[in-house]
């Protein structure tokens, strides 16, 4: 992962790939599956575990009040949402000795989409971001292969 405040430069390959990670995995029965999920999704690419993303375990009020808020309903049975991502920086085309490796970056994507097939494997539904995702894919395919990037429609 890029450390915040770090990335002038950086390209993120694959954008940011996510899971919910739903409370259900915590069950005593379910605990194991979650951790050889996490194991195997820690041999292609580190997975970060965000703990302040879902609202498993939130008061009731603080769900309720959720439910009317645009976001994507599996967040209130989440106790975590998954991030995997991976850069190389800094990269800046036509820059000698500074330009973004495509070879490098469809490897890195190919890892990080392994890593979260493991995770989506035990349920967790994709993320939040799926939408952006595909966005900055896109966006970050066009700027590696010289052309102008996408705008959002």
């Amino acid at each position: 992962m890029v450390e915040r405040g770090r990335g002038a430069g950086w390209l993120v390959h694959l954008g940011l790939p996510v899971a919910v990670v739903p409370a259900s995995l915590l069950a005593d029965n379910q605990q194991p599956r979650l951790a050889d999920a996490l194991y195997a999704s820690s041999r292609y690419s580190g997975v970060e575990l965000n703990f302040n993303k879902g609202l498993a375990g939130a008061p009731p009020d603080a769900i309720a009040g959720a439910k009317d808020t645009a976001m994507n309903p599996s967040v209130l049975t989440a106790f975590a949402l998954a991030i995997a991502a991976n850069a190389q920086g800094p990269a800046y085309p036509g820059v000698p000795g500074l330009e973004p490796s495509v070879a490098e970056a469809r490897k890195a994507a190919e890892r990080i989409e392994r890593c979260m097939s493991q995770l989506r494997g035990t349920g967790c539904p994709a993320g939040i971001l799926c939408e952006r995702e595909q966005l900055l894919r896109k966006q970050m395919a066009a700027i590696v292969l010289g052309r102008e990037p996408l705008t959002p429609s």
